[in-house]
């Protein structure tokens, strides 16, 4: 599998996830360091690439795939496989971009609202 059709976000995570792979359990130092911003175990983060992926080729392949008689795919339902992988990854992009935006207000909100009781109280 190459990198180089997917979106920027997953062509990273997929040659991170590649890289690792290649590497042998006894020689983690030559995995790349491990950027600050990552919060959740590895095993959990492959997890969850691999629900995206698994979920990215059941969608497009049910609604792009009918004709079965050849094992290549035309060039219609090559060009629907690739406009759904897009707008599939396009949405889960935006999905976490928002939902990681909602997290992160939660505790602003929660503090704003126990600032607001503790000036009513005093």
């Amino acid at each position: 599998m190459n990198a180089a059709n997917m979106n920027p976000a997953t062509a990273q995570a997929f040659e991170g996830m590649m890289q690792q792979k290649q590497a042998s359990p006894r020689s983690s130092s030559h995995l790349p360091p491990r950027p600050s911003t990552h919060l959740r175990a590895p095993s959990a983060q492959m997890k969850d690439f691999m629900s995206l992926y698994s979920n990215l080729v059941e969608r497009c392949f049910l609604s792009c795939c009918q004709d079965f008689t050849s094992k290549a795919l035309s060039s219609k339902e090559e060009s629907c496989v690739m406009n759904c992988a897009d707008k599939f990854l396009k949405h889960s992009e935006r999905l976490a971009l928002v939902s990681g935006k909602l997290i992160i207000g939660v505790p602003t909100k929660r503090r704003a609202r126990r600032d607001e009781r503790s000036r009513l109280v005093s």
